[in-house]
């Protein structure tokens, strides 16, 4: 049993088989009565999809004859063309029924779907009964080369009644082409109606009645010049086409991926909308996350902070200033009182310098290569030991220091909020409010509150 592969890129059907890549079911037919290289050859791929089934024919074919512009589709197998027939059911049975296609594409564009007709079939003298489809579309392009001509196809599997394709369906599939070797008048077509069915199972002699004959040949002259010019071949091997029991049997292998599947039930949009909002959302738990872990960190150094006896604190508060002094000279006072160091015997010296350069210059707005360049030590080396002894980065230890000196000044001053945020560093009001409830849990105007 022959396999028909699963495809998973959609083609361009455009008539050019440049993107036929992967994998394939590989068909040769040649034409049996002429030995090659004077023979005419055919190749097909096929393969499918969720959605369709796909085919490309290349014919070798040195003298085509193409369908002239609005030819009746019941006669485009009377030129250069290739047929694709489909038992959708796998029955293969004698006859066409209405599980069975037939699809015809000319040289020249031109194309056609026929299916079983089980009205049809119940007439003995009706050997391929088979009608036009009408409303059945199925995207056919066919492009003429200097070698003869190649055509290409995706034929919807849900019309043809296949609503579920998966691996393991068995189906019929036969493939051929027409071959007429010169031009000739549009031979005559037995024109088989529901106004002349009772007369012909009634056995009457209508041959010339149901004929639809634009050329007046007669049946038997087209008969005479279709067995000089006309020529088919099969994938089945048999120049007689249209019997089902005849076709090939293929299975269905491969499928789609699990991705396709979900993209396919859920829809590409819905799916992408929620891939942003699952990665929006997995990036906010993962700053949250962040932020909380930098809040814990900061707690801690803040703790180790706090541990460390600074002047002005701990026993007395800090000592009236002298009237003769002017504000500020007082709250420079009280906030060099407030930020002046004394490192606890476990600090490494470059952590208490650290600690001493950004008390210092507290109104400033410090960098950690500012810091690293104030103790004549790389920011790599800085980094390490900061981290060794606090727990934290220099970064870090920047905001812990400013943040506490803000809580020291809105708890020992009247100064407002705004002011306080100057003092310490702050260019505007609104970060240094976010910035301080993100490492105390209370707002500034809040702890004031609380402080009075």
């Amino acid at each position: 049993m022959l396999e028909l592969p699963y495809r998973r890129a959609a083609l361009r059907v455009d008539g050019s088989l440049d993107d036929w890549r992967g994998p394939v079911l590989t068909v040769q037919l040649t034409e049996p009565e002429v030995e090659p290289p004077g023979a005419n050859r055919g190749t097909a791929r096929l393969a499918w999809d969720l959605d369709q089934l796909w085919l490309a024919f290349e014919v070798r074919d040195n003298d085509l004859v193409p369908s002239p512009p609005g030819t009746d589709v019941t006669a485009l197998y009377q030129y250069d063309s290739i047929e694709f027939y489909v038992d959708t059911r796998g029955n293969g049975g004698p006859r066409m029924d209405p599980g069975d296609f037939q699809f015809l594409i000319t040289c020249s564009g031109g194309s056609v779907t026929f299916q079983g007709d089980s009205l049809l079939a119940t007439m003995r003298e009706i050997r391929a009964p088979k009608s036009v489809r009408p409303g059945f579309t199925f995207e056919a392009a066919a492009v003429i080369q200097p070698w003869g001509y190649q055509v290409e196809c995706a034929i919807p599997l849900r019309a043809m009644g296949i609503a579920d394709p998966r691996a393991g369906r068995k189906l019929r599939l036969d493939l051929a082409w027409n071959d007429w070797i010169e031009s000739h008048p549009r031979l005559p077509v037995e024109g088989i109606s529901l106004e002349n069915l009772p007369r012909i199972v009634g056995g009457e002699d209508l041959s010339v009645d149901v004929l639809d004959d634009p050329e007046g040949m007669g049946l038997e002259s087209g008969e005479a010049i279709a067995k000089r010019t006309y020529f088919a071949w099969s994938w089945s091997g048999t120049r007689d086409l249209g019997f089902p029991h005849q076709w090939p049997v293929v299975e269905l292998v491969g499928g789609p991926t699990l991705a396709e599947i979900v993209v396919r039930r859920v829809g590409a949009w819905h799916l992408a909308f929620g891939l942003v909002a699952i990665t929006g959302g997995t990036g906010a738990l993962v700053l949250l996350g962040l932020e909380s872990r930098h809040r814990r960190r900061m707690r801690a150094v803040l703790a180790r902070l706090e541990g460390a006896r600074v002047a002005g604190e701990g026993g007395s508060r800090p000592p009236e200033p002298a009237s003769t002094r002017s504000r500020d000279d007082q709250l420079a006072a009280m906030l060099a009182g407030a930020m002046k160091p004394t490192a606890t015997p476990g600090d490494e010296e470059a952590t208490a310098r650290a600690v001493a350069h950004i008390r210092e210059n507290i109104k400033e707005n410090i960098t950690v290569a500012d810091l690293a360049a104030s103790l004549a030590v790389s920011p790599r080396t800085l980094q390490r030991e900061i981290k060794r002894t606090l727990g934290c980065t220099p970064g870090e230890l920047i905001l812990a220091v400013k943040m506490r000196a803000a809580k020291h000044l809105l708890v020992e001053t009247r100064l407002r909020v705004g002011e306080v945020a100057a003092r310490v560093g702050f260019e505007t009001p609104y970060y240094f409010s976010r910035r301080f409830k993100a490492y105390f849990h209370i707002s500034p105007s809040e702890l004031r509150k609380q402080s009075d």
